[in-house]
């Protein structure tokens, strides 16, 4: 089973303060491209490029404070950098269904990269379960039912479950506007059916979020919200 996960194993993981930078490192200020504000509380990760084929990649962590500055000292060479906000956040991770930033890190001076997110919208898949049949039909939460996402550069992304009780589960992540998509929903061990009641078929079914449809600047993770998604949550249902 695949899993969300847009990073390999990890083989080394360092933590770094905001506060201070090594000459020999890399530094920027993470904002909102539609307001320019800057992004607190976002993990910035920096994935080491390997050369060698089967070698896994050295990472380097930083936590963005109030201001929005991350910083990160760590060896010279290529890195692809991704951004991880909080649940609640609209915007979008570069290195999911983003545009992916890449930077080169020289031996001696420090590197200075801003990193500006595009905001985007909640996209959902719901299954309603009113029999309670998923819980029978898999031994990990999640597996009876595969949700993928495709776009032009990204050919299948997994839908992690968001929500979850006795009657609905949620697949689902933020997805860019202006962009076309398709959603692949399939089963090997129940049977699917849209709201209509129509068996689900499993050919991809497109769709593309525009502009007007971003009403909310945030939501609360809250189980109650999540229930009942905000009015910029692109669904649909199974």
């Amino acid at each position: 089973m695949k899993t969300s996960a847009s990073i390999p194993a990890i083989f080394v993981l360092a933590l770094s303060s905001s506060a201070a930078l090594a000459a020999q490192g890399l530094t920027g200020t993470v904002t909102a491209a539609d307001t320019g504000a800057p992004l607190a509380q976002a993990s910035v990760v920096a994935v080491l490029q390997s050369g060698t084929a089967g070698e896994k990649p050295s990472i380097y962590l930083s936590v963005t404070g109030s201001s929005g500055v991350y910083a990160i000292s760590a060896p010279a060479g290529q890195y692809a950098l991704c951004v991880h906000t909080l649940p609640q956040s609209l915007y979008l991770d570069p290195c999911q269904l983003g545009s992916p930033v890449t930077v080169t890190i020289g031996a001696s001076a420090a590197s200075v990269v801003p990193l500006s997110l595009q905001k985007g919208v909640r996209f959902l898949v719901r299954v309603h379960d009113p029999n309670q049949f998923l819980p029978l039909a898999e031994s990990v939460t999640g597996t009876a039912v595969s949700a993928f996402l495709s776009t032009a550069s990204v050919p299948q992304f997994p839908l992690p479950v968001v929500y979850s009780d006795a009657m609905i589960r949620d697949y689902g992540t933020v997805v860019p506007i202006n962009i076309p998509m398709t959603v692949t929903v399939s089963s090997r061990t129940v049977a699917l059916a849209d709201s209509s009641g129509a068996a689900f078929g499993t050919s991809p079914t497109p769709f593309q979020v525009l502009p007007t449809d971003i009403e909310v600047t945030g939501a609360s993770s809250s189980p109650i919200t999540r229930m009942f998604p905000p009015p910029d949550a692109k669904i649909i249902h199974v």
